[in-house]
Parts: C-alpha cells; structure tokens; sequence
C-alpha cells in the first residue's frame, strides 16, 4: 500500500466508558458481498500481484513480450512469452504469492483457454498447472429471467449484457456476425429469454435500439458502441503521449513525431489497423471524422466536440453514431424517472399498438374463441378500445381528469393522451405529474383488463380510479425528488386520502377512517398499505 501512495499514518479512536479511556483501536470497517468497496480491496490486493511480477521479469524469472523498436518490456499482468518455463514459473509465483498474502488459486475451480491456439496444445500447458483445458464461450451463473418484468429485461438487456463484452468492443473491430449472434442474444432475451424459441417479438429491434431522442427505447446497438469505443484510442493516441500502451503503438508503427497523422504502417497489425480504418466507416454513416477529432494547425493539438472535462465522452459519441444509423423520428416519448419501467415500457408499446390484445395473437397466427372487448361488446380488442375508447376507459379517464380539475378531453389514441400531457400548461414539474396520473390510468386499466380476462374479475370504473390515485402517489412518494412529493397537496394529499374512503360505510367505520385520512394528510402517509382489510375496496 506504500507503493500505491497510501500514506503511513491511520486514525485511531478510544471510546470513554464511565470517564475513563480505553485502549486506542484501529478503525475498521466490514465489507460484504457485491460492496461498492470490494474492487477497490481486489485492486490493492492484486497490486502485491503486479509487484511480484515484475520483480520476477527483472530477475529473468518470468520472459516478458518484447516491443520492436523501442526498448520497452511487458511485465504486467503476467503477460508473457506462451513457454513451458513461463506456466511453469507463473504457478510457483501463484503460490508464493498465496504464501505471503493468503490468497490462494484454487487450480482445480480454474480453467485454460486458448484463443488461436490448437486444443492439443492448450491441454499440454493446462496439465502442469491442474487445471481443466476448454473451450470459448461458457456459461457463468445465469439471470433469474423469468420473475423479471419487460422494463427489467430492457435495463439488463442495455446494462448487462450491453456492457460484458466492453472490455473486447474496446480493442477489437468485432466481426458482423458476432454482433449479429451478441444481438440474438439480447433480443431473445427481453422477449421471454433464450430458452423460449417460439416467444413473440412484439416490437421491432431497430425501435428498441434506437435513441431515445427518435423515439426509441434507447438499449442501444453494440455496432455503435464498437466503433465509438475503438475511436476512443484515436483521441488517447495523440493527447496521452506518455501513456505505456501509447510508447507501445508509437513503437511498433514508428509514430514519434508524427503528431498531426493517424496511420498504422505495419500490414500486420490487424487490431490497429482496423482501429484507423474506423475513419472510414463513419464517413460511411454521413460522419465526417472532423466532427469526430481534427488537429488544430492553430494550436498544434488535436480538438474534439465530444470531449467532456479533458476526456472523450464514448456516450455522447455512440448517440451521435445512433442517430445517424436511425433517421426516422417516430415522435418523443416521455421517459420520466417519476414513473416505473415496466410501465413506460407497456405505454410505449401502447402507442405502437404492440400490447398482447386479442387482435394482436390472432394477426400472428394464433388461434383465439374470440377477438371482441369483454367491456364494450362491439369492436375488437386492441390497444384504442382497451385503454381509450371503450366505455370503461373513457370512464376512467374522464374521472381521473375531473379529479385533477381539468376539462373532459375525448381521446382518440395513446398518442393522443401523450401529446395532450406533454403539452398541457406551461410548467414542467406540472406536465410530468400530470403524465405520471395518465400513465398510471392507463396501466391500471390493463391490469383490470388482465383481471377481467385471466381471473375472470369484474373491476369496476370506481376502484380503477382509485387504484390509480394509490398507485400515483406510491409513485411520487417514493420515486420523486423532494419538490415533486410537496408539489401540489391540494392534489396529492388530500384529494388521494379523502377519495380512498368510499360512502358505502356505517358511520362508525367512516369515523374512525376519516380521522386517519386527516392523520394521514397532515404527516404525508400514504394510505395504500389499508387496502389490505377486505372490506375497503380499491
């Protein structure tokens, strides 16, 4: 930890029981699994590691990789010449390391794998060292998928499986069809998940990956993350002059003193000849590379519009990318964080009419009794009559609007209870909570939908409404800032708790829940949680 600049003098404390001190203990603090700090142990453990390593390289132990035409040796990270006398080194350097730090490799758990090499040799050096020879790619532990909603599908479909293969988007130009296989991967994965075969898609995957700004759900290609990161090294190669990787490139491709070229001039070298030839594909995609970095006569220095506090934003980058790939704007959508992701996701589904209605299996070969509404008994089920149109949902919607105290709007479609929100009034924090209030009507009228249909639960416009106002305020309790849960009491506070009670009580029973409201509304509690008596309904 010396090493790594850590400083020799830590704080100590002593308590005072009944006057007197203890003894002085070092503070201390346990970290368990899946800890924030837990990478950062593993860094400074793995420091000891980097020590030993290089130690061993200085000392002819361990054969580092030579760079031609600069006098530099790789010794990090045990990156070393494919030799007998290396694996065998390496195991006694594991061991000693375990010695001294207690951290042992369990040979028997790890496995060997060889990219370009023969599976022959790959069990010949996995043999000295016990461990088991394999094959790219493996499983490792698993997504409990299935008790996962669409919004949770969509976030690990963006967060996870998005970002595991980084670290090689990062270096290698990946082929076309490993990213056709990786986006296989994602695609069956929000529908239902690898396993199921025959899951319907309901949305196209070009309207899931595009942007958010056309109307997309944003998950993002990993094409456009392939290439924004493998810009990257572009930028770095020419603002990080002292880097190692940088002394490492400049050396094999004789780049010293060439500050205002970006070339690869050894043939052989695939990786970053393909990391130059980016240039070219996003020329392809209506790219200018000035846009991207140009050097600045001028200053002498290379200049960027994607460079954020002295550093290359790869977001800003890859959305730019994206949207070049996606010109088509379907309209903006509002992606608000007062709002759930699972119900985003179902009303942005309902406004491309892609929600699993009667008509929707039937148009894809499915055999259904009956494709009418249950409720208005004259048109067939689609996204319009379930969540607009039909007598029950103009009722809802009519309600929850004479609730908010604005005029009655007949609406045509989803679209149109969106642009009616979005461009309602002037203030902000006002369009959100009244968009937040409409998409809560709208998935509660689907679940009453689900109700009526799989449970064969009759729910009237009455508890819909009230469901809705709960639902609202679990959502703006819970996930709005602190100026949005003190917004609007008029609306939030006392309207929700003063409507949950219905009239259809003895008096005693409206008594006793009346001063709970009142309780209630002057320490803003939320009163969903007494749905749980039988005899309350909503």
């Amino acid at each position: 930890m010396e090493q790594m600049n850590f400083g020799c003098k830590w704080p100590r404390a002593w308590i005072i029981i009944n006057g007197s001190p203890t003894a002085e203990f070092t503070m201390s603090k346990g970290v368990r699994q899946g800890d924030p700090l837990s990478p950062f142990l593993f860094i400074i453990a793995m420091e000891g590691l980097n020590v030993a390593m290089k130690s061993a390289t200085s000392n002819g132990v361990f054969d580092g990789v030579h760079i031609p035409n600069s006098s530099i040796c790789t010794m990090r990270y045990s990156l070393g010449d494919w030799s007998q006398r290396n694996i065998a080194h390496l195991a006694r350097i594991l061991r000693c390391f375990y010695v001294s730090s207690g951290l042992k490799v369990n040979f028997s758990k790890s496995k060997v794998y060889g990219i370009g090499v023969p599976p022959q040799e790959v069990s010949n050096w996995a043999s000295p060292l016990g461990c088991e020879p394999t094959v790219l790619p493996f499983t490792y532990l698993g997504v409990p998928a299935k008790n996962l909603s669409f919004g949770g599908r969509v976030t690990l479909a963006k967060a996870v499986l998005g970002s595991l293969p980084t670290y090689f988007l990062s270096i290698f130009d990946v082929p076309t069809g490993v990213i056709k296989a990786m986006e296989t991967i994602r695609r069956k994965f929000i529908w239902g998940g690898p396993t199921c075969k025959n899951s319907i898609h309901w949305v196209a995957w070009d309207k899931l990956t595009a942007p958010k700004s056309v109307g997309g759900m944003g998950i993002g290609l990993i094409r456009s993350l392939n290439l924004a990161l493998l810009t990257k090294w572009l930028w770095r190669l020419k603002n990080e002059p002292h880097s190692f990787w940088v002394l490492i490139i400049t050396g094999i491709h004789k780049l010293m003193g060439e500050s205002n070229r970006l070339r690869a001039r050894n043939p052989w070298s695939s990786v970053w000849n393909n990391i130059v030839k980016n240039r070219n594909k996003l020329e392809k995609i209506n790219i200018p590379f000035e846009d991207v970095m140009r050097y600045d006569e001028n200053n002498g220095s290379w200049v960027s519009s994607f460079v954020k506090d002295g550093e290359k934003c790869i977001a800003a980058l890859r959305d730019r990318i994206e949207r070049a790939s996606f010109p088509v704007n379907d309209g903006n959508f509002p992606w608000l964080r007062l709002i759930p992701k699972k119900v985003l996701g179902f009303v942005w589904r309902a406004k491309q009419n892609r929600i699993p209605s009667a008509v929707a299996p039937k148009n894809r070969g499915i055999d259904l009794a009956s494709t009418i509404c249950d409720v208005c008994k004259t048109s067939d089920e689609t996204s319009g009559p379930i969540l607009v149109s039909c007598t029950m949902a103009r009722s809802v919607l009519q309600s929850i609007l004479h609730w908010c105290g604005l005029p009655v709007n007949e609406f045509q479609s989803v679209q149109n209870i969106i642009d009616y929100a979005s461009n309602w009034g002037n203030c902000p924090k006002r369009k959100d909570i009244l968009t937040m209030i409409l998409f809560g009507a709208l998935w509660s009228l689907w679940k009453a939908r689900n109700d009526r249909v799989f449970k064969k639960v009759d729910v009237s416009a009455e508890r819909i409404v009230a469901a809705t106002k709960s639902l609202t305020y679990v959502w703006v309790k819970h996930r709005g800032d602190e100026t949005t849960q003190k917004y609007d009491p008029k609306i939030f506070v006392f309207r929700i708790f003063q409507t949950v009670i219905r009239a259809s009580y003895n008096k005693t029973m409206r008594d006793v829940f009346q001063t709970i409201i009142e309780y209630c509304a002057e320490n803003c509690i939320i009163l969903h949680q007494i749905k749980a008596t039988k005899s309350i309904p909503g």
